[in-house]
Protein backbone atom coordinates (compact mmCIF):
# COMPACT_ATOMS: atom_id res chain seq x y z
CA UNK A 1 0.00 0.00 0.00
CA UNK A 2 0.91 2.31 2.32
CA UNK A 3 -2.09 1.52 4.46
CA UNK A 4 -5.53 3.05 4.87
CA UNK A 5 -4.85 5.80 7.44
CA UNK A 6 -1.80 7.12 5.61
CA UNK A 7 -3.69 7.24 2.31
CA UNK A 8 -6.64 8.95 4.00
CA UNK A 9 -4.48 11.67 5.49
CA UNK A 10 -2.53 12.05 2.26
CA UNK A 11 -5.86 12.54 0.50
CA UNK A 12 -6.82 15.28 2.94
CA UNK A 13 -3.50 16.99 2.29
CA UNK A 14 -3.67 16.44 -1.49
CA UNK A 15 -7.15 17.88 -1.96
CA UNK A 16 -5.91 21.10 -0.35
CA UNK A 17 -3.43 21.51 -3.21
CA UNK A 18 -6.24 21.72 -5.79
CA UNK A 19 -8.17 24.83 -6.79
CA UNK A 20 -11.28 25.28 -4.62
CA UNK A 21 -13.76 24.60 -7.42
CA UNK A 22 -12.24 21.23 -8.38
CA UNK A 23 -13.65 19.29 -5.42
CA UNK A 24 -16.67 20.97 -3.84
CA UNK A 25 -19.01 19.84 -1.09
CA UNK A 26 -18.99 16.90 1.27
CA UNK A 27 -20.02 14.24 -1.22
CA UNK A 28 -17.28 15.13 -3.69
CA UNK A 29 -14.75 15.19 -0.85
CA UNK A 30 -15.82 11.71 0.27
CA UNK A 31 -15.51 10.48 -3.33
CA UNK A 32 -12.02 11.97 -3.54
CA UNK A 33 -10.95 10.35 -0.26
CA UNK A 34 -12.34 6.98 -1.33
CA UNK A 35 -10.39 7.30 -4.56
CA UNK A 36 -7.26 7.84 -2.46
CA UNK A 37 -7.65 4.26 -1.26
CA UNK A 38 -7.08 3.22 -4.87
CA UNK A 39 -7.71 -0.43 -5.77
CA UNK A 40 -6.69 -1.61 -2.28
CA UNK A 41 -10.26 -2.62 -1.28
CA UNK A 42 -10.18 -5.20 -4.08
CA UNK A 43 -7.67 -7.26 -2.11
CA UNK A 44 -10.20 -7.98 0.66
CA UNK A 45 -13.12 -8.87 -1.61
CA UNK A 46 -14.42 -12.17 -0.25
CA UNK A 47 -18.15 -12.18 0.52
CA UNK A 48 -19.63 -13.08 -2.85
CA UNK A 49 -19.56 -15.50 -5.77
CA UNK A 50 -16.11 -17.10 -5.81
CA UNK A 51 -15.37 -16.51 -9.48
CA UNK A 52 -16.38 -12.85 -9.26
CA UNK A 53 -14.52 -12.10 -6.04
CA UNK A 54 -11.42 -13.80 -7.48
CA UNK A 55 -11.69 -11.58 -10.58
CA UNK A 56 -11.95 -8.49 -8.38
CA UNK A 57 -8.85 -9.43 -6.41
CA UNK A 58 -7.01 -10.12 -9.67
CA UNK A 59 -8.01 -6.69 -10.97
CA UNK A 60 -6.54 -5.07 -7.85
CA UNK A 61 -3.29 -6.96 -8.36
CA UNK A 62 -3.09 -6.11 -12.07
CA UNK A 63 -3.83 -2.43 -11.50
CA UNK A 64 -1.01 -2.23 -8.95
CA UNK A 65 1.52 -3.93 -11.23
CA UNK A 66 1.19 -2.46 -14.72
CA UNK A 67 -0.49 -0.08 -17.15
CA UNK A 68 -0.73 2.63 -14.49
CA UNK A 69 -1.17 5.62 -16.80
CA UNK A 70 -3.46 3.73 -19.16
CA UNK A 71 -5.71 2.72 -16.27
CA UNK A 72 -5.91 6.22 -14.80
CA UNK A 73 -6.62 7.82 -18.16
CA UNK A 74 -9.26 5.15 -18.82
CA UNK A 75 -10.86 6.10 -15.49
CA UNK A 76 -10.76 9.74 -16.60
CA UNK A 77 -12.45 8.89 -19.88
CA UNK A 78 -15.10 6.80 -18.11
CA UNK A 79 -16.31 9.94 -16.33
CA UNK A 80 -17.45 11.32 -19.70
CA UNK A 81 -19.89 8.41 -20.01
CA UNK A 82 -21.55 9.08 -16.65
CA UNK A 83 -24.86 10.94 -16.34
CA UNK A 84 -24.23 14.66 -15.95
CA UNK A 85 -25.47 14.55 -12.37
CA UNK A 86 -22.70 12.05 -11.49
CA UNK A 87 -19.83 13.61 -13.41
CA UNK A 88 -18.38 15.74 -10.60
CA UNK A 89 -18.45 12.80 -8.19
CA UNK A 90 -16.68 10.73 -10.83
CA UNK A 91 -14.02 13.37 -11.43
CA UNK A 92 -13.38 13.68 -7.69
CA UNK A 93 -13.03 9.90 -7.35
CA UNK A 94 -10.58 9.69 -10.27
CA UNK A 95 -8.49 12.57 -8.91
CA UNK A 96 -8.35 10.60 -5.68
CA UNK A 97 -7.08 7.55 -7.58
CA UNK A 98 -4.20 9.70 -8.82
CA UNK A 99 -3.35 10.52 -5.20
CA UNK A 100 -3.17 6.84 -4.32
CA UNK A 101 -0.84 6.17 -7.21
CA UNK A 102 1.38 9.16 -6.41
CA UNK A 103 1.96 8.10 -2.81
CA UNK A 104 2.24 4.38 -3.50
CA UNK A 105 4.71 4.67 -6.35
CA UNK A 106 7.00 7.09 -4.53
CA UNK A 107 6.86 5.71 -0.97
CA UNK A 108 6.62 1.98 -1.53
CA UNK A 109 10.32 1.26 -2.10
CA UNK A 110 11.24 2.21 1.49
CA UNK A 111 8.60 -0.21 2.80
CA UNK A 112 9.86 -3.06 0.65
CA UNK A 113 13.43 -2.22 1.68
CA UNK A 114 12.42 -2.39 5.35
CA UNK A 115 10.66 -5.73 5.07
CA UNK A 116 13.58 -7.31 3.21
CA UNK A 117 16.08 -6.00 5.75
CA UNK A 118 14.09 -7.38 8.67
CA UNK A 119 13.61 -10.74 6.96
CA UNK A 120 17.34 -10.98 6.32
CA UNK A 121 18.21 -10.13 9.93
CA UNK A 122 15.97 -12.78 11.50
CA UNK A 123 16.02 -16.32 10.15
CA UNK A 124 12.58 -17.10 11.53
CA UNK A 125 11.10 -14.23 9.48
CA UNK A 126 12.53 -15.32 6.15
CA UNK A 127 9.07 -16.50 5.06
CA UNK A 128 7.20 -13.55 6.58
CA UNK A 129 7.85 -10.68 4.17
CA UNK A 130 4.14 -10.17 3.52
CA UNK A 131 3.46 -9.90 7.24
CA UNK A 132 6.46 -7.62 7.73
CA UNK A 133 5.09 -5.39 4.98
CA UNK A 134 1.79 -5.12 6.84
CA UNK A 135 3.55 -4.48 10.13
CA UNK A 136 5.62 -1.63 8.68
CA UNK A 137 2.56 -0.05 7.08
CA UNK A 138 0.62 -0.33 10.34
CA UNK A 139 3.46 1.38 12.22
CA UNK A 140 3.60 4.14 9.61
CA UNK A 141 -0.17 4.59 9.86
CA UNK A 142 -0.08 5.25 13.60
CA UNK A 143 2.93 7.54 13.23
CA UNK A 144 1.40 9.61 10.41
CA UNK A 145 -1.84 9.94 12.38
CA UNK A 146 0.03 11.27 15.41
CA UNK A 147 2.60 13.33 13.49
CA UNK A 148 0.13 15.11 11.21
CA UNK A 149 -3.10 15.10 13.22
CA UNK A 150 -1.91 14.69 16.85
CA UNK A 151 -4.40 11.85 17.05
CA UNK A 152 -3.95 8.42 18.61
CA UNK A 153 -5.19 5.38 16.73
CA UNK A 154 -7.45 4.56 19.69
CA UNK A 155 -9.42 7.70 18.80
CA UNK A 156 -9.63 6.98 15.06
CA UNK A 157 -11.79 4.30 13.48
CA UNK A 158 -10.04 3.31 10.22
CA UNK A 159 -13.27 2.09 8.67
CA UNK A 160 -14.59 5.65 8.93
CA UNK A 161 -12.15 6.61 6.16
CA UNK A 162 -14.34 4.60 3.78
CA UNK A 163 -17.43 6.78 4.30
CA UNK A 164 -19.46 7.08 1.10
CA UNK A 165 -22.94 7.63 -0.32
CA UNK A 166 -25.07 5.53 -2.65
CA UNK A 167 -24.08 7.85 -5.49
CA UNK A 168 -20.37 7.37 -4.74
CA UNK A 169 -20.85 3.60 -4.72
CA UNK A 170 -22.65 3.72 -8.05
CA UNK A 171 -20.12 6.01 -9.71
CA UNK A 172 -16.94 4.39 -8.35
CA UNK A 173 -18.27 0.97 -9.28
CA UNK A 174 -19.00 2.01 -12.85
CA UNK A 175 -15.55 3.58 -13.27
CA UNK A 176 -13.61 0.66 -11.82
CA UNK A 177 -15.65 -1.86 -13.83
CA UNK A 178 -14.80 0.07 -17.01
CA UNK A 179 -11.08 0.14 -16.15
CA UNK A 180 -11.03 -3.58 -15.35
CA UNK A 181 -12.59 -4.49 -18.69
CA UNK A 182 -10.98 -1.98 -21.05
CA UNK A 183 -7.45 -2.05 -19.67
CA UNK A 184 -7.05 -5.52 -18.13
CA UNK A 185 -9.77 -7.54 -19.93
CA UNK A 186 -11.26 -8.52 -16.57
CA UNK A 187 -15.04 -8.58 -16.32
CA UNK A 188 -16.43 -7.44 -12.99
CA UNK A 189 -19.93 -6.05 -12.43
CA UNK A 190 -20.25 -2.40 -11.47
CA UNK A 191 -21.45 -3.49 -8.04
CA UNK A 192 -18.15 -5.25 -7.31
CA UNK A 193 -15.96 -2.34 -6.26
CA UNK A 194 -18.57 -1.02 -3.78
CA UNK A 195 -18.88 -4.57 -2.46
CA UNK A 196 -15.10 -4.73 -2.08
CA UNK A 197 -15.17 -1.48 -0.10
CA UNK A 198 -17.86 -2.99 2.12
CA UNK A 199 -15.77 -6.14 2.66
CA UNK A 200 -12.73 -3.97 3.43
CA UNK A 201 -14.77 -2.09 6.02
CA UNK A 202 -15.95 -5.34 7.62
CA UNK A 203 -12.40 -6.69 7.69
CA UNK A 204 -11.02 -3.54 9.28
CA UNK A 205 -13.69 -3.51 11.97
CA UNK A 206 -12.89 -7.14 12.77
CA UNK A 207 -9.10 -6.89 12.99
CA UNK A 208 -8.11 -3.32 13.70
CA UNK A 209 -8.21 -3.29 17.49
CA UNK A 210 -5.08 -5.32 18.23
CA UNK A 211 -6.40 -6.68 21.52
CA UNK A 212 -10.00 -7.28 20.47
CA UNK A 213 -11.49 -10.77 20.68
CA UNK A 214 -12.23 -10.82 16.95
CA UNK A 215 -8.67 -9.84 16.01
CA UNK A 216 -7.20 -12.50 18.29
CA UNK A 217 -9.64 -15.14 17.00
CA UNK A 218 -8.93 -14.40 13.34
CA UNK A 219 -5.18 -14.50 13.91
CA UNK A 220 -5.50 -17.80 15.81
CA UNK A 221 -7.37 -19.38 12.90
CA UNK A 222 -4.80 -17.94 10.47
CA UNK A 223 -1.96 -19.61 12.29
CA UNK A 224 -3.60 -23.00 11.87
CA UNK A 225 -2.75 -22.85 8.18
CA UNK A 226 0.26 -20.51 8.02
CA UNK A 227 3.21 -19.77 10.30
CA UNK A 228 2.57 -16.02 10.70
CA UNK A 229 -0.53 -13.90 11.15
CA UNK A 230 -1.16 -11.08 8.70
CA UNK A 231 -4.05 -9.96 10.90
CA UNK A 232 -1.75 -9.31 13.86
CA UNK A 233 0.71 -7.54 11.60
CA UNK A 234 -1.90 -5.18 10.15
CA UNK A 235 -3.78 -4.40 13.37
CA UNK A 236 -2.93 -0.95 14.69
CA UNK A 237 -1.18 -0.68 18.04
CA UNK A 238 -1.46 2.59 19.97
CA UNK A 239 1.77 4.56 19.60
CA UNK A 240 1.28 8.26 20.46
CA UNK A 241 4.82 9.36 19.71
CA UNK A 242 6.80 11.20 17.08
CA UNK A 243 9.30 8.33 16.98
CA UNK A 244 8.99 5.70 14.27
CA UNK A 245 11.73 3.28 13.27
CA UNK A 246 9.95 2.37 10.04
CA UNK A 247 9.90 6.02 8.92
CA UNK A 248 13.74 6.23 8.90
CA UNK A 249 13.63 9.69 10.43
CA UNK A 250 17.43 9.69 10.90
CA UNK A 251 17.81 9.18 7.14
CA UNK A 252 19.96 6.07 7.38
CA UNK A 253 20.96 4.36 4.14
CA UNK A 254 18.59 1.81 2.67
CA UNK A 255 18.72 -0.28 -0.49
CA UNK A 256 16.02 0.27 -3.10
CA UNK A 257 15.00 -3.33 -3.89
CA UNK A 258 13.95 -2.49 -7.45
CA UNK A 259 16.99 -0.51 -8.60
CA UNK A 260 19.77 -1.62 -6.27
CA UNK A 261 20.50 2.04 -5.53
CA UNK A 262 21.42 3.05 -1.96
CA UNK A 263 19.07 5.78 -0.80
CA UNK A 264 18.60 7.67 2.46
CA UNK A 265 15.20 9.42 2.29
CA UNK A 266 12.84 9.16 5.22
CA UNK A 267 9.21 8.21 4.75
CA UNK A 268 8.37 11.83 5.54
CA UNK A 269 10.60 12.94 2.66
CA UNK A 270 8.85 10.58 0.27
CA UNK A 271 5.40 11.65 1.51
CA UNK A 272 6.31 15.28 0.86
CA UNK A 273 7.70 14.41 -2.58
CA UNK A 274 4.44 12.70 -3.52
CA UNK A 275 2.41 15.61 -2.18
CA UNK A 276 4.46 18.10 -4.21
CA UNK A 277 4.07 16.03 -7.38
CA UNK A 278 0.36 15.30 -6.93
CA UNK A 279 -1.15 18.59 -8.24
CA UNK A 280 1.02 18.38 -11.35
CA UNK A 281 -0.18 14.83 -12.00
CA UNK A 282 -3.78 15.82 -11.36
CA UNK A 283 -3.54 18.74 -13.77
CA UNK A 284 -1.97 16.56 -16.46
CA UNK A 285 -4.81 14.06 -16.10
CA UNK A 286 -7.54 16.72 -16.21
CA UNK A 287 -5.95 18.28 -19.30
CA UNK A 288 -5.61 14.86 -20.96
CA UNK A 289 -1.85 15.42 -21.17
CA UNK A 290 -0.57 11.84 -21.20
CA UNK A 291 3.09 12.69 -22.05
CA UNK A 292 3.41 14.98 -19.01
CA UNK A 293 1.69 12.46 -16.76
CA UNK A 294 3.98 9.68 -17.96
CA UNK A 295 7.02 11.84 -17.31
CA UNK A 296 5.85 12.63 -13.77
CA UNK A 297 5.01 8.99 -13.05
CA UNK A 298 8.38 7.88 -14.46
CA UNK A 299 6.94 4.50 -15.42
CA UNK A 300 6.74 3.38 -11.78
CA UNK A 301 4.24 0.74 -10.72
CA UNK A 302 2.25 1.20 -7.53
CA UNK A 303 5.04 -0.78 -5.86
CA UNK A 304 7.53 1.83 -7.07
CA UNK A 305 9.05 -0.60 -9.55
CA UNK A 306 10.51 1.07 -12.70
CA UNK A 307 9.73 0.03 -16.23
CA UNK A 308 6.14 -1.05 -15.62
CA UNK A 309 4.26 1.64 -17.56
CA UNK A 310 2.68 -0.76 -20.05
Amino acid sequence: MPALITHHIFGQDAVATLADEIVEGQEELLAFLLGNQGPDPCFTRALGKLSTTAATRRFGKEMHARKMSTALFCARDAVAHLPESDARIGRAFVLGLVGHYALDSIAHPIIYAGQKELAALHDELGDAERELHGLIESELDTWVLWEKRSQDVRDFLPASALARTDAIDRVSGAIMSAVALRVFSIQIPSAEFPAAVRDYEIYLRAIDDYDSASSVLISTVEKLVRPHSLTRAMAHRPNPTHECAAANLDRNDWLDPWTGVVRCESFADLYDEALAKYPQMAEALVRDDRPTFDKLGAGLSYEGKPGARE
